[in-house]
């Protein structure tokens, strides 16, 4: 016999049940993400961008691990365990993109994509990745504040 649950268990099991984030694991994020673009871009029409996307994944993928070894992961962080912790107490969103505090290591980790691309990136998008790998960080802080905060006006595009 099927048993019907009321809407208050179905709530409370699902609270126990199903992980209130869930963070991808950097080892194949990013390279399961190369190896579909450039299956992609065989001759697709925009098969160059799918080329550059996929080396940017590849990229990210490098930043990602040398970032991952530096500091624990996961839900084993202590400092992330206690923000899921207070953010589900107080009823807000895990992540608060304009209130979570930058790790100011994520000025190298641009440089480091910067340098990636350099070579394989055409003329037009060179001059873009060579204009933000000279940005001053003062700049860039701002920038990201910007994007982060939803100011998409207000972003040096």
């Amino acid at each position: 016999m099927q048993r019907i649950l009321d809407p208050a268990q179905i709530e409370a099991f699902a609270e126990r049940a199903i992980p209130r984030l869930r963070l991808a694991d950097p080892a194949t994020l990013y390279l399961g993400r190369a190896e579909r673009l450039r299956a992609l871009s065989a001759g697709h029409a925009i098969g160059d961008y799918l080329q550059l996307i996929a080396s940017l994944c590849e990229a990210q993928h490098r930043v990602s691990c040398s970032w991952a070894s530096g500091r624990q992961v996961g839900n084993a962080d202590p400092e992330l365990s206690a923000r899921i912790a207070r953010a589900h107490a107080h009823g807000l969103p895990v992540m608060q993109a304009s209130a979570w505090p930058r790790d100011p290591r994520w000025r190298a980790a641009l440089g480091e994509l910067c340098d990636s691309l350099r070579t394989q990136a055409p003329a037009a998008t060179g001059a873009a990745i060579e204009r933000l790998a000279s940005e001053q960080p003062a700049a860039l802080e701002a920038q990201a504040d910007r994007l982060l905060g939803a100011s998409p006006a207000a972003i040096d595009v």
